[in-house]
């Protein structure tokens, strides 16, 4: 569920008894409405905390790892203009670059001529997003809601390019829920330039920065959602 009420669960928000909203203030404020979360697979809830996974890969003296997804299809947006400006960064990087099947050759041509200092993988799908959770330092991708979720479940910093065509600009909204507590950064695609994107990537290439943004998403998460709404729904 977004973080703006589609028409179908508006309309039957106002004859239901009980209300499970994923995000905070979906609906109006009601004794009905509970936040409850988005339930989330047990791999991701079991992903240990953003704070160990962070400091081992300092106390290793590794680089930053970037992951990239654009989702099954790949997001051509993020495929045409990431890798020009992830090329101009001069940390060690190491980018996984999710960008879907029909896409896999265009954008490994845009990392042909890549710094030493960048390790790049292009993958047409992630089959083990857990494991890529986990190991990611920053995700840059979509503000799909369960995607939102899964970010904060995980503890993973983010930057977030919400889908300009969503109906009432919900990834946005979805998006906010991280953003409005420090703990990803919104960029919409119509400002993606390289000069934006320079500086908000210069800013983030920062471990304890990431960090901190990874252990404030997961501050937020919502992990027991589905035994909630279980629960709520045993309740009537």
């Amino acid at each position: 569920q977004n973080a703006v009420a589609g028409f179908t669960n508006a309309q039957l928000s106002r004859v239901a008894k009980v209300v499970c909203e994923a995000f905070p203030n979906t609906f109006p404020a009601s004794e009905k409405v509970v936040t409850t979360g988005n339930p989330v697979r047990r791999e991701i809830t079991d992903i240990l905390s953003p704070k160990w996974r962070y400091d081992e890969r300092e106390q290793a003296g590794k680089p930053l790892n970037i992951l990239i997804v654009g989702g099954s299809l790949g997001a051509k947006a993020l495929n045409e203009r990431l890798p020009p400006a992830l090329k101009q960064l001069e940390v060690p990087l190491n980018i996984f670059h999710q960008c879907g099947q029909q896409q896999v050759e265009a954008t490994q041509a845009l990392y042909a001529d890549a710094p030493a200092n960048l390790t790049v993988q292009v993958l047409p799908f992630i089959e083990d997003m857990a494991k890529a959770y986990s190991e990611a330092d920053l995700i840059i991708c979509r503000a799909g809601a369960l995607t939102v979720t899964e970010v904060a479940t995980a503890g993973v910093a983010a930057v977030f390019v919400p889908l300009p065509i969503a109906v009432d600009d919900h990834q946005t909204a979805n998006a906010k829920f991280l953003a409005d507590v420090g703990a990803a950064k919104i960029c919409q695609q119509s400002t993606m330039t390289p000069e934006v994107l320079n500086q908000l990537f210069t800013t983030l290439m920062n471990r304890q920065l990431l960090t901190e943004m990874a252990v404030k998403a997961r501050q937020h998460a919502q992990p027991n959602a589905t035994q909630h709404v279980v629960d709520l729904i045993q309740k009537m």
